[in-house]
């Protein structure tokens, strides 16, 4: 998808939200299921670093208010806070549903880094990128592999 189509995607989602404010909630319902099916395999995947002892999982909610143009924007979405035995913090937050270049964002938040979780459709998660900044964007798909590799850059 070339970047015109996606912006013309997201504002299409934005238009029908401001004129039929009931189309909102079905999309923000269905987002918010996503993302506590992320949260939930994100869980799963740690699972045996929560259970050695290595990693504190504890489970959150944040506050997002999507868009001042969409009535009733504000809404709770699940949210996850790591935290290492010497207590080094990792927050995995979602950001929003309405994003340029993807249908979702959740960043991923740890000593002074950020890496970027975007939602190409339900369920499919990758980090995205910049190098060098203004570049063009980069993905690779969200795999345990990839979720490790990201945590221990987080926690080193």
């Amino acid at each position: 998808m070339d970047a015109l189509e996606d912006l013309a995607r997201l504002l299409q989602d934005r238009k029908r939200c401001v004129a039929d404010p009931g189309a909102w909630p079905a999309i923000r319902d269905e987002w918010v299921a996503d993302l506590e099916r992320l949260m939930t395999r994100l869980d799963e995947w740690l699972e045996p670093l929560r259970q050695a002892g290595l990693l504190d999982i504890n489970k959150q909610n944040v506050r997002i208010s999507e868009s001042p143009d969409i009535p009733d924007s504000d809404y709770v979405a699940p949210a996850r806070l790591l935290l290492s035995p010497d207590h080094v913090r990792v927050e995995i937050l979602p950001r929003a549903r309405g994003v340029f270049g993807a249908s979702g964002r959740v960043d991923i938040l740890g000593r002074n880094r950020l890496a970027m979780l975007g939602r190409f459709a339900p369920g499919e998660w990758h980090f995205v990128w910049q190098e060098p900044a203004g570049a063009e964007w980069q993905s690779r798909p969200l795999t345990p592999e990839s979720l490790a590799a990201t945590l221990k850059e987080m926690l080193a």
